[in-house]
């Protein structure tokens, strides 16, 4: 007797257990067998990518190389002399550079800039430097070096070799970088979008225009996120611009990153959707962040 009311206790224990797992695991089964959402609104991020950008408006000493040659003249062998254009704003401390290798002093070598004899002479061979005065230099700017003429001498040019012949300046040195990008449905729904930058060189004041805006004119971070506001942003076709202010400097890289509303594909669940928009994107969180 006492055996059977054993039995009979241990099945009633494992029915309630039986009964239990199978609620749990009916529960899960009917979960997995659930039909996809339908399709819905989600948040996509698109980036640009802006591999290189270099920005600078820097006072740098710069030397212009001119090519060797003779230069002569005689009414007999006509002329030949050596020509150079330098076309720069804000020059400074101007300097023409030459060695005379051979001469046959037969007459003058003449130095003009822009029209003005600086230098009128006979110049033995050595080697010269010729500081230009401030005064006659402009934004372009004409340097000949030619010889004056043999006159009666018809039997010989007046000849000189020249050569090392360099002109060596200091002015501004201006550089700015330029990109293009266009949103279309990222900007008829678009929640947010900024440009991040990964600064190597970090000099002076920034300044950033947007479709001919600017939108930014101060100092940077290395890295630096920098908010477009859509009122500076267009449907189509988007250009933005990096320059540098007077004695400033900027090198490195950056995203252009916009964040929209989208709808996902049907036949992915919110899992794969997410997915296949990161994927979508490109987005490297390793150097720029949403």
């Amino acid at each position: 007797m006492k055996g059977n009311n054993e039995f009979i206790y241990f099945l009633f224990v494992g029915l309630v257990i039986l009964a239990v797992l199978l609620a749990v695991f009916g529960m899960t089964i009917q979960k997995s067998e659930k039909k996809p959402q339908p399709p819905g609104i989600i948040e996509a991020v698109k980036t640009f990518s802006i591999p290189y950008l270099a920005a600078s408006d820097m006072l740098q000493t710069q030397t212009a190389g001119i090519e060797s040659r003779w230069v002569q003249n005689g009414l007999l062998f006509g002329s030949e002399k050596i020509t150079y254009d330098l076309i720069k704003s804000g020059l400074q401390d101007v300097t023409l550079n030459f060695k005379v290798t051979s001469a046959n002093g037969l007459g003058k070598l003449v130095i003009k800039i822009n029209g003005d004899v600086i230098k009128s002479k006979v110049f033995e061979p050595g080697v010269y430097s010729i500081k230009i005065d401030s005064s006659l230099l402009s934004d372009e700017n004409h340097f000949e070096i030619e010889a004056e003429s043999s006159w009666w001498r018809i039997w010989a040019p007046n000849l000189y070799k020249i050569t090392d012949v360099s002109v060596v300046y200091t002015s501004f040195s201006s550089d700015f970088s330029q990109f293009k990008f266009y949103l279309g449905e990222e900007y008829l729904n678009m929640e947010f979008a900024k440009v991040d930058l990964v600064l190597k060189d970090n000099v002076g004041t920034l300044m950033v225009d947007l479709n001919g805006r600017q939108i930014w004119k101060s100092p940077v971070s290395n890295l630096q996120s920098i908010k477009l506001d859509k009122t500076s942003l267009r449907l189509g076709d988007n250009v933005i611009t990096f320059r540098a202010d007077k004695d400033s400097l900027f090198a490195g890289k950056g995203a252009i990153v916009v964040i929209f509303l989208t709808q996902y594909p049907e036949n992915l669940n919110q899992t794969g959707a997410v997915t296949a928009v990161q994927t979508f994107t490109g987005y490297s969180s390793q150097f720029y962040y949403s």
